[in-house]
């Protein structure tokens, strides 16, 4: 069903577990998404043109630009600005919990701050906050 409305990337579902989409569709986290399904926007495809130093400490070229292309989860935009997610279903030691998230944080905090650039430079509101959705922990982990 969540595929044929276009709200779960087909690629995906052999990856996801139904208990962890269903977590997610119901979280504290969702539920502005029931209220004003309009304001969500999924899969979205982007370019944007970085400053090379940007991305690299030591770039030949000071004033190189590289093009960014991606593809953002998910975003939804509020009254005071945009929340920003991003799906991930790495697992997730239980047993170390605390360490593997801030793992699973390091490993994807540029990332998330490519995307943030991006909607900051084509939304007129500002990126207020970011999240990882970490489907095999079932938690909501804000990223800085």
């Amino acid at each position: 069903e969540l595929i044929e409305q276009k709200k779960l990337n087909p690629d995906i579902v052999s990856s996801l577990k139904k208990d962890q989409i269903n977590w997610f569709v119901h979280s504290d986290f969702a539920k502005d998404f029931w209220k004003k399904p309009e304001n969500l926007k999924r899969e979205v495809d982007f370019s944007s043109l970085l400053s090379a130093k940007t991305l690299f400490k030591k770039f030949s070229d000071p004033n190189a630009k590289i093009l960014v292309h991606g593809t953002i989860d998910g975003y939804f935009v509020t009254n005071n600005g945009i929340i920003l997610f991003d799906y991930k279903t790495d697992h997730v030691n239980k047993s170390h919990l605390k360490e593997s998230i801030e793992l699973i944080k390091g490993k994807y905090t540029g990332q998330l701050r490519l995307y943030e650039q991006a909607l900051n430079e084509f939304s007129k509101k500002k990126v207020i906050g970011k999240y990882l959705i970490l489907l095999d922990a079932k938690q909501v982990v804000e990223v800085k």
